[in-house]
């Protein structure tokens, strides 16, 4: 067999040439392999010779595997390829074969300065303002919820409880009603400004509220609608918190007084600020390297990326029973802007792997295990950059 490649930027041509015998070769493989699929008269399945199979079924049924079998023992891993590469075959003159394979490959990377450089240190701040907030977060999961007395105005902070029903037009559509429904006032989980149109409300009071649906709200028939909700409170529940004292620090630590409760807290979070800082700086350094890097990446490697990114966001929230569409919704944007922001980052992400791969081959650092190279590129990086 004689191999050659030929490579002109992300594209590469590899020409096969296979020799009568080891053409006959392959064929008689592919007719032992696949015999057993093919019956003629007389003979019991696998045992019909193949001259006999070729007369009946036609003298290039087994040429199709045959090729295959040729191209998957002798194409080899030179070549990173984007895509299955484009088959073509013509027979010589001689009576054997020659493949020609035509691949999108992935580009050469021309790699800039990446060691010497230098970086500066992601300074790290955790103070009792830090604390505070941590100990806010906590006290809210340990709150109690209190019900109002019936004078009580409901303002924002609050949880009512209310039943609605929503229309378009005078028409009730679905999934717009329900009963004692909770919403924390103040949560922007409802549409528009419905929340804060309940602001001040009594206990046992009706008001009819206005809002318009989101141009890209995920239910066709209601985008950009305009609705009128007919609102009943039934109830307002109040957050009560406990008081952040020594019984508190017993409670939800280890501890038994507030003070020292606090220095722990500190110690854990200037332990967690470190370490996110250490992974900005890797960061910072391996993004100066990719931008001191050329190369140029076929859209197909971008766009394949994207959208494996896109389907497993997709497969996420569908276990949440959610979609694109209402994930949008919620972070106030729309599925398309989702989209683009996916390739721009696809893009980068790509970039980064083959500037990251180049170095790895040059440098002799390759792994099969992929996390153990990463570990290894990165002990590297940093040995031989400052971070400072």
């Amino acid at each position: 067999m004689d191999k050659k490649i030929t490579k002109q930027k992300n594209q590469a041509t590899v020409v096969m040439t296979f020799s009568k015998d080891e053409w006959e070769s392959a064929n008689e493989s592919a007719y032992k392999k696949n015999a057993s699929k093919y019956k003629v008269a007389g003979f019991r399945a696998g045992k019909a010779p193949r001259k006999m199979i070729e007369q009946q079924y036609g003298a290039g049924i087994f040429v199709e595997d045959a090729i295959q079998d040729l191209f998957a023992a002798n194409f080899g891993d030179e070549l990173k390829l984007i895509d299955y590469p484009h088959l073509d075959f013509e027979f010589t003159k001689e009576g054997g074969i020659k493949l020609t394979a035509t691949c999108e490959i992935e580009p050469e990377v021309t790699l800039g300065q990446y060691t010497g450089l230098e970086i500066e240190k992601t300074e790290v701040k955790v103070g009792a303002k830090d604390v505070d907030a941590y100990l806010t977060r906590l006290q809210q999961t340990r709150a109690k919820q209190v019900a109002a007395d019936k004078d009580h105005a409901l303002t924002k902070g609050e949880i009512a409880v209310i039943d609605f029903k929503g229309s378009v037009n005078g028409n009730y559509f679905d999934g717009g009603t329900a009963q004692n429904y909770e919403l924390e006032i103040g949560s922007h989980s409802f549409i528009d400004n419905f929340e804060d149109q309940l602001v001040g409300m009594k206990i046992g009071e009706a008001r009819d509220v206005n809002v318009t649906f989101p141009k890209d709200y995920h239910v066709e028939n209601l985008k950009n609608a305009r609705a009128k909700f007919e609102v009943k409170l039934n109830n307002i529940m109040i957050k009560e918190l406990p008081a952040l004292d020594d019984q508190f620090a017993k409670e939800v630590s280890e501890f038994d007084n507030m003070k020292a409760f606090k220095e722990d807290i500190l110690k854990k979070l200037t332990e967690q600020a470190t370490k996110q800082a250490e992974y900005a700086d890797e960061e910072k350094l391996f993004e100066k390297i990719m931008d001191n890097a050329k190369v140029e990446i076929p859209d197909k490697m971008i766009h394949d990326y994207a959208h494996s990114m896109i389907h497993d966001m997709e497969h996420q929230l569908a276990a949440y029973g959610a979609n694109m569409e209402m994930y949008a919704q919620s972070m106030g944007t729309t599925v398309e802007k989702i989209h683009e922001e996916q390739h721009v980052l696809a893009a980068k992400q790509v970039k980064m792997r083959l500037v990251m791969d180049a170095i790895v081959e040059k440098e002799h650092l390759s792994d099969k295990d992929r996390q153990k190279q990463f570990d290894k590129l990165t002990i590297f990086l940093k040995g031989r950059n400052k971070i400072c």
